[in-house]
């Protein structure tokens, strides 16, 4: 008897388990028995056949790989008597769905009076959807939290004894109030107007509808501001007013914009003529355009031609609203021009862009017209095709001068390159007999014998010799630098440089100071024969120009990378060049000072070195303290 009330008991429990959807299992270490309910089973995803001894793996393959060790943790300090019960929440995937899952359980240990551990019996509920519920309803508390907060509306909500409950940031925002209540106006849950009573400058508060109003003041800013407020009242559950929530409304630009909506209307119209004016004008443009417009929508159907066209391609005119494979069909003599049209279009379609080619047109007296045929699909900015623009120019004049431009070019090369050859000739047949005329002249002074006037004129004849051979000489310098191609060699910048300071150390008889400070690799991919004219003529310069009788000139040269250029900085402390002269020294034949000696040519050459290399140079002078010159270079050419 006593049995058969267990298994009743024990089948109730069962069945009130199953109906709570309560998963139970059961440890007996002693014996090393595990047992599940079918409910832990069906919340695992496990199926009913399966053997004890496949259940821990089983649950222990399903647990989330962050909470195997909580648990087992759990367990342990159950097992040895650090606890007699714990609750705690873990995460599963499902065997049969691999469907993720969250279980809340109760886990309680039972010892013996020898407190060894008789069994572990625990509980598992399965809480995904009301965990699910719980960040749902978190998240819509928090949605709606921030729409009242960051609405576009003021909100206040009064109790009925008229004080403020809640007023959102925007309320704050619109009036500038610390205090709401001075615009909340509620005496017994009815309400009215007391213009009067608030704390601000009021201009009207009018009634606009039931439990509508229209306040209209002046901020403590002193900006004027038009509110539309609304009321209604907050009902309890026995349906007794407890309070009122009011909403306001910024209506300040709505009310600018009803002041000027009759001048808006007006200009409407005004616009509306204005419109038709411009269809007009453009049409007439179009009209007297010297090229052949005419326009087809998206379904290649012709939707416009202009007077131009029309008078080209006879009735055509007729064809509008026509497809232009119709259009081909019905103009027998022109149908394969046509279609070659047909065919251009589709492939302006395809690319998205212009396409340009060339059409013979035949005239009744015989005589062919070489048209220039554009066309140009309009997109607007969702990307779809509205109309494609064709037009066609007249262009067999054009090409008869290209082609008369392209025979003179030709010319213009041959002209050019026996001018180059001439100038070349030239500077060799002169310098020849210079060289000759200077060497006498060096040979007499150095066997002396000379008197004073004699030896000066020599002298003097010697150095415009001399002055006559750097002029030939730079002459040689501008048409190499315009005659030859670029030559891209690599090279080192700054044996380059120290190669020059040597050659000028001794160029003047007063002592100069060279100074060369190098960042990075000294290497340069560039014209080797162009960049080292381009520096012997800027650094010589600095020289040339030193101030004199000063103990210390010196001449510093700054080497370093910027970005994708290498730039050298040559910095002195010579005689400078004045503001209304800094523009005008890279001029053909300028020269800035009474010392100048030269030509003027050799920055003007610098500047066509630097054009030849897509360099630049940027100067910085005070006049009677010196001179900076920054030349820009690339570190490599295109090709």
């Amino acid at each position: 008897m006593f049995r058969q009330e267990i298994m009743r008991i024990n089948s109730r429990f069962e069945l009130i388990t199953a109906k709570s959807e309560i998963g139970i299992w059961e440890w007996q270490p002693k014996i090393r028995k595990l047992m599940w309910n079918e409910v832990l089973l069906d919340q695992f995803g496990i199926k009913k056949d399966v053997t004890d001894r496949e259940l821990y793996p089983l649950w222990r393959h399903v647990l989330y790989p962050d909470d195997i060790e909580k648990l087992e943790d759990e367990v342990k300090s159950l097992i040895f008597q650090k606890g007699e019960m714990v609750e705690l929440e873990f995460r599963i995937t499902r065997v049969d769905n691999r469907e993720p899952r969250i279980m809340k359980c109760l886990i309680i240990a039972e010892h013996d009076a020898s407190e060894e551990l008789v069994r572990l019996i625990g509980t598992s509920i399965d809480i995904t959807e009301n965990r699910e519920a719980e960040l749902k309803l978190k998240a819509s508390e928090e949605k709606y939290r921030s729409i009242i907060e960051n609405m576009n509306l003021g909100l206040v909500e009064v109790d009925f004894k008229g004080n403020v409950v809640f007023s959102n940031k925007k309320f704050h925002d619109l009036t500038f109030l610390s205090d709401p209540s001075v615009l909340i106006n509620a005496q017994h849950g009815e309400r009215f107007d007391r213009p009067d009573k608030l704390e601000f400058n009021v201009l009207s508060y009018r009634k606009i509808a039931d439990s509508v109003f229209e306040i209209e003041f002046r901020r403590i800013d002193h900006r004027l501001v038009t509110l539309l407020e609304s009321t209604a009242p907050v009902y309890d559950q026995q349906n007794n007013i407890t309070g009122h929530i009011s909403i306001y409304l910024d209506i300040s630009s709505v009310k600018l914009l009803q002041k000027n909506l009759e001048e808006a209307v007006m200009e409407r119209d005004s616009f509306i003529r204005k419109v038709n004016s411009l269809k007009l004008f453009y049409e007439g443009i179009l009209n007297h355009s010297p090229a052949e417009i005419f326009v087809i929508n998206s379904e290649l159907t012709l939707t416009y031609v202009n007077r131009l066209f029309v008078e080209n391609e006879a009735g055509i005119h007729r064809e509008i609203g026509n497809g232009l494979n119709e259009i081909a069909q019905s103009r027998q003599f022109s149908k394969e021009k046509w279609e070659v049209l047909i065919d251009k279009i589709k492939e302006s379609l395809e690319e998205g862009a212009l396409v340009q080619f060339e059409e013979i047109r035949h005239l009744e007296n015989g005589e062919e017209r070489n048209i220039l045929r554009n066309i140009l699909p309009n997109y607007n900015d969702k990307g779809v095709l509205e109309h494609i623009v064709v037009s066609g120019v007249d262009i067999t004049d054009l090409k008869r001068v290209q082609a008369d431009v392209v025979n003179k070019n030709v010319e213009l090369k041959k002209i050019n390159a026996e001018l180059d050859n001439f100038v070349y000739s030239i500077s060799h047949d002169l310098r020849s007999p210079l060289l000759s005329i200077k060497g006498i002249l060096d040979l007499i002074i150095e066997k002396g014998g000379l008197d004073e006037n004699n030896l000066r004129y020599i002298q003097m004849a010697d150095l415009s010799a001399g002055r006559l051979d750097g002029t030939i000489q730079e002459i040689l310098e501008y048409s190499r630098n315009a005659r030859l191609e670029l030559k891209l060699t690599e090279f080192d910048v700054k044996e380059m440089i120290n190669s020059i300071f040597d050659d000028l150390r001794f160029s003047d008889p007063e002592e100069i100071k060279f100074e060369l400070n190098i960042e990075g690799p000294p290497l340069l991919f560039s014209d080797k024969y162009r960049v080292n004219t381009l520096l012997k003529n800027i650094i010589g310069n600095s020289v040339k120009y030193k101030r004199s009788h000063i103990p210390d000139s010196f001449v510093r040269v700054y080497v370093y990378r910027e970005a994708n250029n290498i730039v050298i900085k040559v910095v002195d402390n010579g005689e400078g060049i004045s503001e209304k002269n800094i523009d005008k020294i890279f001029d053909m034949f300028y020269r800035g000072t009474s010392k100048s000696v030269g030509t003027g040519l050799g920055l003007y050459i610098c500047k066509e070195i630097l054009i030849k290399l897509s360099g630049n140079v940027d100067v910085e002078s005070v006049r009677g303290e010196g001179t900076t010159m920054k030349l820009t270079l690339p570190l490599s050419q295109p090709n």
